[in-house]
C-alpha cells in the first residue's frame, strides 16, 4: 500500500477528487508509465473519479476470501457450460420441457 496523500480536493461535476502527495525527502519519485499521477517540483497529484474509486474497491473485494467463496458455484457452472459448449452443445434450439426430451 501507498501513503497517505496530505491533502484532498473534492470535484462535484463527477463525484471524483484529487488527491496530492508531498515528495520532498522521497529517493524515488512515481514512475509514471505505472500510475496516473502528475508529478511537479516537489508534489504529485492524483485525479480520480467516482467510478475509478468503485471499480478499485469493487476489485479489491474479489481478491477476498469471501468472495472466492461465494462466487465457487457460479464458477461451476460457467466451467460445465464452457465444456459443453467445446463439445458442440452451444445453443439449445428449442424452448420448454416437452421439445428437449
Amino acid at each position: 500500500m501507498g501513503r497517505a496523500p496530505e491533502r484532498f480536493e473534492a470535484n462535484d461535476a463527477d463525484d471524483g477528487g484529487r488527491a496530492y502527495f508531498n515528495l520532498e525527502g522521497r529517493e524515488s519519485r512515481p514512475k509514471r508509465n505505472d500510475r496516473p499521477v502528475k508529478v511537479r517540483v516537489a508534489q504529485a497529484r492524483l485525479t480520480y473519479t467516482c467510478k475509478q474509486v468503485r471499480v478499485a474497491k469493487r476489485r479489491a473485494f474479489e481478491e477476498t476470501n469471501e468472495f472466492k467463496r461465494l462466487r465457487r458455484h457460479r464458477s461451476g457452472a460457467e466451467a460445465t457450460n464452457s465444456q459443453l459448449a467445446r463439445l458442440g452443445m452451444k445453443r439449445l434450439r428449442v424452448r420448454g420441457r416437452r421439445s428437449v426430451h
